[in-house]
C-alpha cells in the first residue's frame, strides 16, 4: 500500500557536520528523517534540507519495535543516542513532557500521513512514557482505525494483532484519567474489538459483559445505538461486520 510519506536514514559516518548539527557530534551511525514521500530523494541527494522536525517524526516512527512474542521494545541499535536525542528535541522544540512531545508529535503526523506512523509515534510513547493513560488511549483508538482494511477477515493477519492489541490497552485505561467522552469511545471499541474475535461464543456471555464493563460506561446516544444494534444482531444470530460496529 502507497503511503505519503517515508524514512530518510541518513549515515553520518562520512558526514561529521552534519552530526555536529544535530547534536550527536560523535555519533557515526544512522539516523532516521520522516520527510512527505514527494520530497525523498531529494533529502537523500542533499541531505543539509533535512531538519530536526523531520528527525523527531523519523525518530518516533522507529524507535518502538515487538519482540517475537509481541511486545513493545525499544529499537536495540543505538537505543542510548536515540533515546539522548530524544531529550534535546523535546528541549529544543520546547516540550514540557515526553507525553506531550508524543501526543502533539502523533496528532501533526495523523494529520499529514494518516494513523500508521501516529500508530507507531504513540507505541514509542508508550514505552517513553508507560503511565501515560491518554497515550493508551490515543493509541487504541488509532488501531481501530488501522485495522479497518483487515478488520473483516477473520485470520489476517493485522486483524487478529490488532483484536489482541485494542483490549490489552484498555485493560490498563483508567477512567477520569483521560477525557470522558473519550473513555466512552475506549470501552465501546474494546466490546467491538472482542466481539470481533468472538470473545462472546458461550451463551449469555456478551450479555454479562455489557452488564459488568459497558452499560454502566457508555450514555453517548450514537454509542448506545451501536450497543442497541450489536445485542439486536446476537439475538438473530446475525453476525456484524467491522463496517457495522465501526462508530463513525
Amino acid at each position: 500500500m502507497s503511503v505519503p510519506y517515508e524514512l530518510v536514514w541518513l549515515n553520518l559516518e562520512l558526514r561529521p557536520a552534519l552530526a555536529e548539527r544535530f547534536f550527536v557530534a560523535d555519533f557515526r551511525g544512522e539516523l532516521p528523517f520522516l520527510v512527505p514521500q514527494a520530497i525523498a530523494e531529494r533529502a537523500l541527494a542533499e541531505p543539509t534540507s533535512l531538519d530536526e522536525e523531520q528527525l523527531l517524526h523519523g525518530l518516533l516512527a522507529v524507535f518502538a519495535e515487538r519482540d517475537e512474542d509481541g511486545y513493545l521494545i525499544a529499537r536495540p541499535k543505538d537505543t542510548a543516542v536515540l533515546l539522548e536525542l530524544f531529550e534535546i528535541l523535546r528541549q529544543g522544540f520546547g516540550f514540557e513532557s515526553f507525553e506531550l512531545m508524543v501526543l502533539e508529535t502523533s496528532g501533526v503526523l495523523r494529520s499529514r500521513y494518516g494513523v500508521q506512523p501516529s500508530q507507531a509515534c504513540l507505541s514509542a510513547g508508550r514505552l517513553l512514557v508507560p503511565g501515560s493513560h491518554q497515550i493508551r488511549a490515543d493509541l487504541l483508538l488509532d488501531l481501530w482505525i488501522a485495522s479497518a482494511g483487515a478488520a473483516d477477515v477473520g485470520d489476517h493477519p493485522l486483524a487478529v494483532h490488532y483484536r489482541r492489541l485494542i483490549p490489552e490497552l484498555f485493560t490498563g485505561l483508567t477512567r477520569g484519567a483521560v477525557p470522558e467522552p473519550t473513555y466512552q469511545l475506549c470501552a465501546y471499541l474494546n466490546l467491538a474489538a472482542r466481539y470481533l474475535r468472538d470473545d462472546f461464543i458461550e451463551p449469555g456471555s456478551l450479555e454479562e459483559f455489557l452488564v459488568d464493563e459497558v452499560i454502566e460506561v457508555v450514555s453517548d446516544p450514537r454509542l448506545k445505538t451501536k450497543l442497541a444494534v450489536l445485542v439486536e444482531a446476537v439475538k438473530a444470530d446475525r453476525k456484524l461486520s467491522f463496517a457495522d460496529l465501526d462508530p463513525e
